[in-house]
């Protein structure tokens, strides 16, 4: 951190001080700040309240976000500034929740706010250069399971906070680490909210801020009698361009026999969100082609009656079916696409070493996790596990992201067809204190060049 302020400089009393936030500012991460700046001073012994800028102004403020009272313009993307005003308010101003968070860090680390302060600085130096730096000529992936739908009226606390909130901080990791396709799962709500807002389109705008589009293939998602993608993929504009495209909505039953069968009596398909959306994409710098595929396998559906043998069954089902896509895009065109870096991911609902998995080992995919092992200078982990990141909707505060469990365990998984044709550079789960990762999953990030 490059402080300008020494500490154990003399700091200011916080005693009569409101913290200000813009209007509006509600579901935001200047809001969560906001809170989470008043319960650290109230762990330091003094009492201070939020209020937005349409209240009166007051003489002792400490100014949080672009408020009314504010002149300066937030710093670029990750860092932050905290600055004495000249009529005696402090602001902090920030463009992401990493800024913002390390400005709230800066003041922990201080005590305090120091008196006359003038604080700018990165926060990119909080984040492992090893994970944020992108090595030349490779791919970059990230495979989340999103978890944007069912939060906004607080009835899953457990991993909690509005999709606004959520979309905001996602958009930011997002914009950190700069992968070159995101693979996501449980990603629509076509709900409308109150001001006409819809969680999936909301999510759209803040990609499409931050240089991503998406690959459109709702004409086949609407021909498979489904209304909405929930395993969606977006690529950045500036980097790849897809040239194929295709999706499957897996089948939404099977049989006694555990056969597919659309007549059948046992639902493998809870509300249509188990599904495979897939493209092909162009390098846009070289020319080179890879192909992404987003997948959402069949969870483990007690709620739904399913026996362990069953939603395995319909796993192992959705699995051969993605081997049958990987085939068909290495016939296409005559084969042209026959050698590509295939990569297969997403929330597997399912360990590595299990039946599922293993038909598409055996059906000659290769976990990006070996490939790493296997990669003499690779850089990965191999953090598995579920941690939840909690939200109280009263005090509007986050809670930290639990660590994760460093295990090979785990329902996330990344996979490579055509592995041979690619060098695993890059295998890792994010977990970073900033970002939270509101989802009862972790983010798996690959990087792969081309051999």
């Amino acid at each position: 951190m490059n402080a300008n302020v020494e500490k154990n400089a003399k700091l200011m009393s916080l005693e009569g001080y409101n913290i200000v936030i813009p209007a509006g500012s509600d579901e935001s991460v200047v809001e969560l700040i906001a809170h989470e700046a008043k319960e650290l001073f109230a762990a330091w012994g003094t009492t201070v309240e939020v209020v937005s800028d349409n209240t009166p102004k007051q003489s002792r403020e400490i100014r949080i976000g672009k408020t009314n009272r504010t002149q300066s313009t937030a710093p670029d993307k990750l860092c932050y500034e905290i600055a004495a005003e000249p009529d005696g308010a402090v602001r902090i101003l920030a463009s992401s929740a990493y800024g913002y968070d390390e400005a709230l860090s800066y003041i922990k680390e201080q005590g305090g706010i120091p008196a006359d302060v003038y604080q700018r600085a990165n926060a990119a130096d909080a984040l492992p250069a090893y994970k944020t730096s992108q090595i030349a000529d490779s791919v970059r992936a990230i495979y989340y399971n999103i978890f944007l739908f069912g939060d906004y009226n607080g009835n899953r606390t457990e991993t909690g906070g509005s999709f606004l909130l959520r979309a905001e901080l996602l958009k930011d990791t997002f914009d950190a680490y700069s992968a070159d396709v995101l693979a996501l799962q449980e990603y629509r709500d076509n709900r409308t909210y109150p001001n006409g807002v819809k969680p999936s389109a909301y999510m759209a705008e803040k990609l499409a801020e931050i240089g991503y589009d998406e690959v459109n293939v709702d004409d086949l998602v609407f021909a498979s009698g489904d209304d909405r993608n929930d395993t969606p993929i977006y690529y950045k504009r500036s980097t790849v361009k897809p040239i194929e495209r295709g999706y499957l909505l897996y089948p939404r039953f099977m049989n006694e026999k555990y056969e597919v069968d659309e007549n059948g009596t046992i639902p493998i398909n809870n509300y249509d969100t188990k599904s495979l959306t897939w493209a092909v994409f162009e390098v846009m710098a070289t020319g080179q082609r890879f192909a992404a595929m987003s997948t959402h396998l069949m969870y483990p559906a007690h709620d739904m009656g399913l026996t362990p043998e069953q939603h395995n069954r319909a796993r192992v089902i959705d699995a051969g079916l993605a081997l049958e896509i990987i085939q068909d895009i290495k016939k296409m065109k005559g084969g042209i696409y026959a050698d590509i870096p295939i990569l297969l991911g997403g929330d597997m609902n399912t360990f590595p070493d299990t039946e599922p998995m293993f038909v598409l080992r055996d059906g000659g995919m290769r976990m990006a996790r070996d490939m790493a092992k296997q990669t003499p200078d690779a850089v990965f982990d191999t953090y598995g596990g579920k941690g939840y990141c909690r939200y109280d909707y009263e005090r509007k505060v986050y809670t930290r992201i639990p660590e994760v469990a460093k295990t090979d365990t785990g329902y996330d998984h990344v996979l490579f067809d055509n592995a041979d044709n690619a060098k695993l550079c890059k295998y890792l789960t994010l977990t970073d204190r900033v970002s939270r990762i509101p989802s009862d999953h972790p983010v798996k990030l690959v990087e792969f060049s081309f051999r």
